[in-house]
């Protein structure tokens, strides 16, 4: 700005001896457009110049970018968090095989554990601890009942019975129980110095209720139902006062 101000008062200077003796007016207005063109006109095109130098690149960069660059949404950053929660959610395809693999019981049964193939038989009970019984019974085994433990006094849902113990931790593993307090064989009562061998026989014949000959349910036991019993698909014979033979084909609880 220094340098058109220098510039224009030498032009000013230089106008006096250029038109020299002119009227007045006349050199005054000619000093005027003179001054005019020189010191504004020029100024003002070249600021406009540079100005329009500055802006052009980057109107010409905005037209030359693709526009599929300019619409390109630049990928989220993911923090460890979420890096570490993407990697432990489970393939759902493994969770598929893993839910669909085959069980040896093939459940859901109408009815489950060992039939009873006499009296000297040890039976390992199965339970599932607060347990659901609607869900159990839909998912396991149709004839599972809710009891209580009498190894621990807990409230249970007894699914099965066993007679061979192996075979018990197998049906637990696969339902997600355990096994409870081994049911043992009754022991015949040893017939006293006293007793004739004819007395002992009928002590032993009372002490098991003889309309099930191949187990040994008392006598003296209140109303029992088949949930009641760890037996299963035994000999009924009449009159049957506990009403395990249903169907009424001489095989008590049958399911």
């Amino acid at each position: 700005m220094k340098f058109f101000y220098t510039l224009c008062n030498f032009y000013w200077n230089s106008l006096d001896r250029l038109l020299g003796d002119r009227k007045t007016s006349t050199k005054l207005l000619a000093k005027i457009l003179i001054t005019i063109a020189v010191c504004v006109w020029t100024p003002t095109a070249l600021l406009a110049s540079i100005v329009r130098s500055q802006t052009e690149p980057s109107a010409t960069t905005a037209a030359e970018t693709p526009v599929s660059e300019a619409t390109t949404v630049p990928e989220p950053v993911q923090s460890p968090s979420e890096v570490a929660q993407a990697e432990s959610v489970p393939d759902p395809q493994e969770t598929v095989e893993t839910e669909t693999a085959p069980n040896p019981f093939n459940f859901p049964r109408s009815t489950c554990g060992d039939s009873s193939s006499g009296s000297d038989d040890t039976w390992y009970p199965v339970f599932v601890d607060s347990g659901n019984l609607e869900s159990i019974r839909n998912s396991y085994c149709a004839d599972a009942v809710a009891t209580k433990r009498e190894d621990t006094g807990v409230e249970t849902v007894q699914l099965a019975s066993f007679t061979d113990r192996s075979r018990a931790e197998e049906f637990a593993s696969a339902v997600k129980g355990e096994i409870g307090q081994p049911s043992l064989p009754e022991e015949p009562e040893t017939p006293s110095a006293s007793q004739t061998p004819s007395e002992a026989v009928s002590s032993v014949e009372q002490s098991c209720d003889p309309s099930y000959p191949g187990i040994c349910i008392s006598p003296n036991e209140g109303d029992l139902n088949c949930g009641d019993i760890p037996y299963r698909r035994f000999q009924v014979l009449p009159p049957d006062p506990h009403g395990f033979d249903r169907e009424g084909d001489g095989i008590g609880c049958e399911s």
